[in-house]
């Protein structure tokens, strides 16, 4: 690993805990699954970190870590996406049904994909399980942008975090595709673009969530200051 991509590593830790410190604050209560995704992404850096560290490099078995991690990671954002799009169709009497398709929809892409590309290595295999399961969670985040749109009064919050959402699910969309260009070349600088796409979309879809709640948060003390106390 190079200076850069520990350098996103670094800066991942630490607005991770940024984030889970302004959701612990009372924000959890209604973004639970972003919460949920946040310890975890914090926990697999911590485990990731490790093993590197311990093994002196990537390995097979820190291939699986990194893979396990990833499944993990990428269950809860589908699960955080269905979530605010639960949240923002609130008064939709389809809501129940709505949120069951695209639950299914995502299932029989996650299947599909691990059945058609089981036969591949496992690095290979889980890259193109994860860009396909990207791209899905890409469309199922503009179902959410779209369900937001129509409403009269949209959250901001809502907003801000779909909008952080895409930018992470488009950029490891790209650079699960640039490792895809770059195992039948075994191009290292491919796979190093790929690596750094995926961490620096991940490092800013966090910063602007940590950020959007932060001044949520501080709006919302303002608001309730006494004329006294101000």
């Amino acid at each position: 690993m190079n200076v850069l991509q520990w350098a996103f590593i670094v800066a991942g830790a630490v607005v991770q805990l940024l984030l889970i410190a302004v959701l612990v604050r009372g924000s959890y209560r209604t973004f639970p699954f972003l919460f949920a995704y946040a310890v975890a992404a914090f926990l697999a850096t911590a485990v990731e970190v490790a093993a590197i560290l311990d093994l002196m490099g990537w390995s097979a078995y820190t291939y699986k870590y990194y893979w396990i991690n990833d499944l993990i990671l990428q269950s809860l954002i589908m699960l955080l996406v269905l979530s605010l799009v639960y949240q923002s169709m609130r008064d939709n009497p389809k809501r129940p049904f709505t949120i069951r398709l695209l639950a299914l929809g995502v299932v029989i892409v996650a299947a599909s994909s691990l059945a058609m590309h089981w036969s591949e290595p496992l690095n290979e295999r889980m890259t193109d399980v994860a860009r396909n399961l990207s791209f899905s969670a890409v469309l199922l985040n503009l179902v959410l942008w779209m369900s937001l749109l129509k409403r009269r009064l949209p959250d901001t919050r809502l907003l801000v975090i779909s909008g952080a959402l895409g930018i992470q699910m488009a950029g490891q969309a790209i650079g699960h595709s640039l490792r895809q260009l770059a195992a039948p070349r075994r191009s290292v600088p491919l796979v190093m673009s790929g690596n750094i796409m995926i961490a620096a979309a991940h490092v800013m879809c966090l910063y602007l969530c940590w950020q959007t709640l932060r001044q949520y948060e501080v709006a919302s003390s303002r608001a309730h200051r006494t004329p006294t106390e101000a």
